[in-house]
């Protein structure tokens, strides 16, 4: 982030903590529980979000050398992520083109230079080419170049990689996606200059919005996370700012106060601050303290389930026991919030979704983040913002 930026930002925070305020939207809004719910919508967001739309898919840092690779299926494609010799990032269905079996079994690995199918060991390169096929004579004659493993469109910009889970889909530019000003944020933090610490995979009884929910909103901080980090961070302040369909929520640490009237004089504002970014439509990467996070967050198998690949990146490897210790810390601290705190009570709202409660979802006008999420996700569905006829004004039923 630009220093200018950060400078803005902190005199923003500066200001709602003198006058008791926050980033708020000009009205509350609304949305359906059954966004949350129901099987046809969940099922026409898997197949436009997750197929039309490039996902974040990892850092370059977790694949930084030749040979070094990624597998993943949360999205319904099983795709292999590899660096070839030429230092470029390549995506491909991860299915052996003989029988459809998976090619590469392990979830991550590094110096590899050929992945062989455990059914009748084909093996393929970096590049994706059929090089080895066992008992070629008995075989039978093939065009290799045929059965080479399917690409996926892929790029890697800023320190990020972004695939498009479409085999039939088009080369993207990732400057575009994001445009030009988040773009050109995200750079400032030389993401490809960090180092990978640790990876969790966690599968949670919520809708994979309601996962992202929780990201969005600081007016809970005070009440359910009042002996972890409430101490550290302001309840009800946070500064939001739109970029297209992607977002940034800033949060203000309570040290921000000991700079107060010295901001262009402090080298390191972030420090006062943590950052949390939607890359849309499931991608979160948060900036805060000392690293870096990304949770990316998928559908489950039904409405009410999700799958998380929660990755913690570091400015230095962790070569020490105290550093490992230092480490260890913090990614306990982050899994504690969250798995004790948070996902407790999200699993709750979504078991209550299945009942008569309530038809609507409310999102307050302090709670501009979230609100703008979902309404990014109607647009990009063709959903209108439901209006619940009890809370209409007379003006707004009239139009």
């Amino acid at each position: 982030m630009k220093y200018e930026t950060q400078v803005a930002l902190a005199r923003r925070f500066l200001h709602h903590i003198e006058h008791k305020t926050t980033d708020m939207l000009p009205r509350v809004s609304y949305n359906t529980r059954t966004a949350y719910t129901c099987t046809n919508h969940f099922d026409q967001e898997k197949a436009l979000l997750f197929r039309k739309y490039p996902l974040l898919s990892g850092l370059s840092c977790q694949i930084p050398s030749p040979g070094d690779f990624i597998t993943e299926e949360y999205a319904g494609m099983p795709i292999l992520l590899t660096r070839g010799n030429d230092g470029q990032v390549r995506a491909f269905m991860n299915v052996c083109r003989h029988r459809g079996a998976q090619v590469e079994m392990a979830e991550s690995g590094c110096g590899r230079q050929r992945f062989t199918c455990p059914y009748h060991a084909w093996s393929y390169n970096l590049d994706g080419k059929l090089v080895g096929l066992p008992d070629a004579a008995t075989f039978g004659e093939i065009d290799r170049g045929a059965f080479n493993l399917v690409p996926v469109p892929v790029q890697e910009r800023h320190g990020m990689i972004f695939v498009l889970h479409d085999t039939r889909g088009a080369p993207f530019d990732v400057d575009a996606l994001l445009g030009s000003e988040l773009s050109a944020e995200l750079a400032t933090y030389q993401l490809k200059n960090w180092h990978h610490y640790e990876t969790r995979r966690l599968e949670y009884t919520m809708n994979w919005k309601g996962v992202i929910d929780t990201f969005l909103e600081i007016y809970h901080v005070g009440k359910l996370h009042r002996t972890t980090i409430a101490p550290i961070f302001f309840d009800n302040l946070m500064a939001f700012d739109p970029f297209g369909q992607h977002l940034r929520m800033s949060i203000a640490r309570r040290s921000l106060e000991t700079v107060r009237g010295r901001e262009t004089e402090t080298p390191d504002l972030l420090a006062h601050m943590a950052h949390v970014y939607i890359l849309f439509p499931n991608g979160v990467l948060v900036r805060q303290g000392e690293q870096v996070e990304t949770w990316r967050v998928y559908p489950g198998p039904t409405p009410d389930t999700s799958r998380m690949v929660i990755s913690m990146f570091i400015p230095k490897p962790a070569e020490t026991d105290s550093a490992k210790r230092h480490w260890g810390k913090n990614m306990d601290l982050l899994l504690q919030t969250v798995l004790k705190e948070d996902f407790p009570v999200g699993t709750t709202i979504q078991s209550n979704f299945h009942t008569d409660a309530q038809a609507h979802v409310v999102y307050g006008r302090n709670e501009p983040a979230i609100a703008y999420f979902h309404q990014m996700l109607r647009e990009a569905m063709g959903v209108p913002e439901p209006m619940p006829e009890a809370m209409r004004s007379p003006q707004v039923a009239a139009a």
